[in-house]
């Protein structure tokens, strides 16, 4: 009797262990499929409170060229477009998004800044000074 009881418990781990592990197998491969995949930009340096990125071409503008590496929210006014967000990081009372083209500050807006293949921009979120 106890040799037939070990002889279909046998059995059942024969069975059921490959299964189990080819679940497992699945599961880890289910995992690291559902990694979101970078998306390659042309970026030197991303964190949150700054964004490097470089022309790769001549004639586009800066906020086009932000828009094609980061989620970009932004506002429409009669003086240009105002970048409000960038990858979810919003400016507010105190801060804004500042850019920087070549590394000067850049007197134009970033939807009226034409960029050549090279230049580099740098959105900063900086601190809004009084003024004096």
């Amino acid at each position: 009797m106890t040799r037939n009881l070990i002889q279909k418990k046998s059995l059942w781990l024969l069975i059921f262990l490959p299964i189990i592990f080819s679940g497992c197998q699945v599961a880890n491969r289910l995992k690291l499929n559902s990694v979101p995949q970078e998306t390659p930009i042309t970026t030197n340096l991303v964190t949150s409170e700054k964004i490097n990125l470089t022309a790769t071409v001549s004639g586009q503008t800066a906020l086009e060229l932000l828009t094609a590496n980061a989620k970009v929210e932004s506002k429409k006014y009669d003086f240009g477009v105002f970048v409000e967000s960038i990858n979810g990081l919003k400016g507010n009372n105190e801060h804004f998004w500042a850019l920087y083209v070549n590394n000067e500050k850049s007197q134009t807006g970033a939807d009226t800044t034409i960029l050549q293949a090279g230049d580099t921009t740098s959105w900063v979120f900086e601190k809004i000074e009084p003024m004096k």
